[in-house]
């Protein structure tokens, strides 16, 4: 069972009190019908099992041959390698970083740092940085565009399959099974159960148990980040302290924002 927690609705703002859940259930705002939370069974465990096989993936899919091309007589084998490169030698360097960053660097980076934290947690490992770690992982892996890449490999073979002979390579399996390996493995884990773990060994960024938030108080706010509520010391309505310096999270470093007052007049004024 998990323990009660003050959420606000991420997608309406209310405050509301998540009660204690068990294994595969799902809260949800009693407005909005935004889910604030869902747990899972032995989420840490699959995690890192997942991620691990997603990592084996990714190296499989760098590694190996994505396809095979031949026309009269000549045959090329093509890697995923060979997108990027081809592209600096056509000049195209900036596009070949963001294509490189958004197949290789950014996917790696997510499972590197998954697995870094899921493994620290689950041996209570004294592993420095933990949620700094596991928020970075979190939001990088939002550039990990694999779908894109699965899409454009369908749209290769479908548009060259009628001027030469194609064969398909093992970096095409890998990078499907990669995409529905990525898939299950956010679906399986449970990051309001990793944050929970990174407070118990102490690991948060201030680097000490923060104050649970069980009422809601003036001056509250919900972290997007790691979705904890809690009340700045010594800062404004506006979230600033007397210095005009923003505050952040005390549990996973992120800068906190207050929802503007006046978000409904500047979006009907635009």
């Amino acid at each position: 069972m998990t323990q009660p927690e003050l959420r606000e609705c991420p997608g309406c703002g209310r405050f509301q009190l998540v009660p204690a859940l068990g294994p595969d259930v799902t809260a949800r705002c009693v407005r909005c019908a935004t889910v604030l939370r869902r747990t899972r069974v032995d989420s840490l465990s699959r995690a890192i099992a997942l991620n691990a096989a997603a990592l084996a993936l990714v190296v499989i899919l760098w590694t190996a041959m994505l396809m095979r091309v031949s026309t009269a007589g000549i045959v090329h084998d093509t890697t995923l390698l060979s997108g990027p490169s081809e592209l600096v030698r056509q000049g195209l360097w900036p596009l070949a970083i963001a294509v490189a960053f958004t197949t290789a660097v950014a996917p790696i980076c997510k499972h590197v740092g998954l697995i870094y934290v899921l493994l620290a947690l689950k041996l209570r490992l004294p592993l420095p940085g933990l949620a700094v770690v596991f928020r970075f992982a979190r939001r990088i892996g939002i550039w990990a565009m694999l779908e894109v890449l699965l899409l454009g490999v369908f749209v290769a073979l479908t548009k060259l399959g009628d001027l030469v002979h194609m064969d398909i390579g093992p970096a095409v399996y890998a990078l499907i099974g990669l995409t529905i390996v990525v898939v299950w493995a956010d679906a399986a884990l449970d990051s309001h159960e990793v944050w929970e773990e990174i407070e118990d060994q102490g690991a948060t960024f201030v680097g000490t148990p923060v104050d649970r938030v069980l009422a809601h108080r003036d001056g509250a706010v919900g972290c997007e980040s790691c979705g904890l509520v809690s009340v700045p010391h010594g800062h404004d309505a506006h979230g600033h302290d007397e210095h005009g310096h923003g505050s952040r999270c005390p549990r996973c470093g992120a800068a906190r924002r207050w929802r503007s007052n006046a978000a409904a007049a500047r979006s009907s004024t635009r």
